[in-house]
């Protein structure tokens, strides 16, 4: 993830990122799951030293620390830090008051987060008052997964940046997975009604 993109309080900047790794199943009982986690990417000197003096950091050269919220609850006792350039990994034993009251100041902040059911169509997605852009993007994304496939669950990720696009997708059915093409540009669908043995009605567009 793009730091540069994340929120800042204090020079600190908290992101979340994600752990890349495939999910896959094993004959020997394991599963590979990818998860997100919360990272608080510390970059001003005050805070670095602050962290450096609670758990004794002894190395020379510290140019940033991250705070890896491994419990997924905040970050608090139990996380983990890892010191750069170094990339050490230190463990948060107890961390005093005074600490504890500075990283209860993190917190991540989507700046879209949008949860639907699946009587959400993408035409009621697109025809939200507000929020347009962002509806329309999770409308286009509805609609080549009900074309391509017809089941669930199915995980996915997806990053954009100056390089590129990366989607993994993991946790769903092969055989539930279909190429189907997107309707020709322009494509409307026309509804016909018969209402009588020898008579079409065909209702104007």
């Amino acid at each position: 993830m793009d730091r540069s993109h994340a929120m800042k309080w204090f020079c600190a900047v908290v992101c979340m990122v994600c752990t890349q790794l495939w999910a896959q199943t094993s004959d020997l009982g394991y599963v590979v799951e990818q998860r997100t986690q919360w990272v608080a990417v510390l970059t001003d000197p005050a805070l670095i030293h602050l962290f450096v003096d609670e758990f004794y950091i002894t190395e020379d050269t510290i140019t940033e620390i991250e705070i890896i919220d491994a419990n997924n609850n905040g970050f608090t006792r139990g996380d983990l830090i890892k010191v750069y350039p170094s990339e050490e990994i230190y463990f948060i034993d107890e961390p005093s008051e005074h600490l504890q009251n500075e990283m209860d100041k993190w917190k991540f902040q989507a700046n879209f987060r949008l949860t639907v059911e699946h009587s959400r169509t993408p035409d009621i997605l697109e025809q939200q008052p507000f929020r347009k852009a962002e509806h329309a993007i999770l409308a286009s994304f509805i609609r080549g997964l009900n074309r391509n496939y017809k089941g669930w669950p199915l995980k996915a990720w997806v990053e954009r940046d100056s390089l590129g696009i990366t989607l993994e997708m993991w946790g769903y059915s092969d055989s539930q997975l279909e190429y189907e093409p997107p309707p020709p540009a322009g494509y409307d669908v026309v509804h016909v009604y018969k209402v009588m043995a020898d008579t079409v009605y065909i209702p104007q567009r």
